[in-house]
């Protein structure tokens, strides 16, 4: 049986304007683009290898690239059978993104362009499109009715927050997992507000499983690279990258032996919530990106 992944294709780092806050806009100044005659004769042989379960399309802004990319990428991914999804800040609305993706993903700045986002959104929700909005943690500690009450009016499907990641580039000084947990908890207690679906709620409660262990989260970047998530002595997260798939998958069973090491006494690992590599130097009983504590909440309240 061939191991599974989770495929995560990045074609570029760039950004709209400064305003934008995608989860990988900060990893790198890089203006590549990932070309996708590389993709193509990669894609076949790793998934030969292994097993893909799902593909997203994340990055910077992806809306800044052309309909022509965009037709030529879905054409080639839709060949592996597989739901794809988009991640984008939809200050821009992109047909053929719109019209190509299974599922649209909104990362959602409470704080900036509303109005041309929310314009875009309720466009695409008229097309009978999912919409699932995301919102990083960091955002989302005032005003909790308000944010909820915005949301309900967007008629979207569904809602997750995700925890601000530090990188090099994008580093909030005194920020730590117990920020992004007491957003949750806080917003867990108003969930009867919402009229679409509280994600984070929803994986605590394990309707919707999640068992991200051992991690097997690949990426594909603008470098025409597969590369990994692993996070450095300074708690900033990067992707380490590889020239060739024999190396990722040298390296994928590397990671993942030690994080298998590492958490093999660990009771919450069946429902673990980490999606990167830790640097085990960093690992307390009360810092983990597995979210113990969260877990160790739920299972209390049980």
């Amino acid at each position: 049986m061939k191991d599974t992944l989770k495929l995560v294709i990045l074609p570029l780092y760039r950004i709209e304007n400064e305003y934008s806050f995608l989860p990988y806009s900060f990893l790198s100044n890089s203006k590549n683009t990932l070309n996708l005659e590389w993709l193509e004769a990669n894609l076949s042989e790793l998934d030969y290898k292994f097993d893909i379960t799902s593909i997203s399309i994340e990055g910077g802004e992806i809306s800044l690239l052309s309909d022509i990319y965009f037709d030529l990428l879905f054409n080639l991914l839709k060949i592996y059978n597989k739901k794809i999804s988009v991640l984008t800040d939809f200050v821009k609305f992109n047909r053929s993104l719109i019209n190509n993706a299974d599922i649209i993903n909104v990362i959602y700045n409470f704080n900036h362009n509303l109005d041309i986002v929310n314009k875009n959104i309720k466009a695409a929700v008229a097309t009978g499109k999912i919409i699932n909005i995301q919102s990083i943690d960091i955002f989302l500690q005032d005003n909790f009715y308000e944010k909820i009450t915005t949301l309900n009016r967007l008629k979207i499907k569904s809602w997750k927050i995700i925890p601000y990641q530090k990188t090099k580039l994008n580093n909030i000084e005194n920020y730590n997992l117990k920020i992004y947990e007491e957003v949750l908890i806080n917003y867990r207690k108003l969930k009867d507000q919402m009229q679409f679906s509280y994600l984070n709620d929803l994986e605590l409660e394990g309707i919707i499983k999640t068992n991200n262990f051992p991690i097997n989260v690949v990426y594909i970047t603008p470098n025409n690279k597969f590369g990994l998530g692993k996070i450095d002595k300074n708690n900033c997260f990067y992707i380490e990258e590889y020239e060739t798939i024999n190396e990722l998958e040298k390296n994928l069973k590397k990671y993942q032996n030690e994080q298998i090491l590492i958490c093999d006494k660990c009771k919450y690992k069946q429902d673990c919530l980490a999606e990167r590599y830790f640097n085990p130097d960093l690992i307390t009983s009360t810092d983990c990106n597995g979210h113990k504590q969260l877990l160790k909440i739920e299972k209390k309240g049980k």
